[in-house]
């Protein structure tokens, strides 16, 4: 179900810590009576529809995801993020996806060696010396 314009205010103003149910209602609605009660119940009532309680869980959603990353450096948001988008790969078992996530990470991180394979070189890994070993990493000393 759509929310109104009313619906979606008062769902604001109370997310937003701005109003209590009570001062969200009086503020969102035309309201016709003074009667604390009658406004309390009517608030109530509002705040309690299926959709206004999932929106004002969205809007809470939000304001927590946006908190989480004040005074986070872009690395970490990157990172964040990252990690964000392997969990919903995990989710759809897209493991291309996530071995190319998981590359980012590394990229991020200071992990990744770009290795290139001479194709001139026929030895085994195993036979390989530490020397060959390091600079087949690029640790060169």
């Amino acid at each position: 179900m759509a929310l109104t314009d009313k619906e979606r205010l008062f769902a604001q103003l109370i997310v937003d810590g701005e109003k209590t149910q009570y001062e969200a209602y009086l503020t969102a609605y035309d309201v016709k009576t003074d009667k604390r009660e009658s406004i309390d119940t009517m608030a109530s009532v509002v705040a309690n529809k299926p959709h206004v309680k999932e929106y004002m869980e969205k809007l809470r959603q939000r304001k927590e995801d946006a908190m989480r990353y004040i005074g986070v450096s872009d690395r970490e948001k990157r990172l964040n993020l990252i990690w964000e988008r392997i969990g919903h790969c995990i989710d759809k078992d897209d493991d291309a996806a996530i071995s190319r996530y998981l590359t980012e990470l590394g990229k991020l991180q200071g992990d990744y060696v770009n290795i290139t394979k001479d194709i001139s070189d026929e030895k085994p890994l195993e036979k390989l010396t530490e020397s060959d070993l390091r600079a087949l990493l690029g640790k060169d000393k």
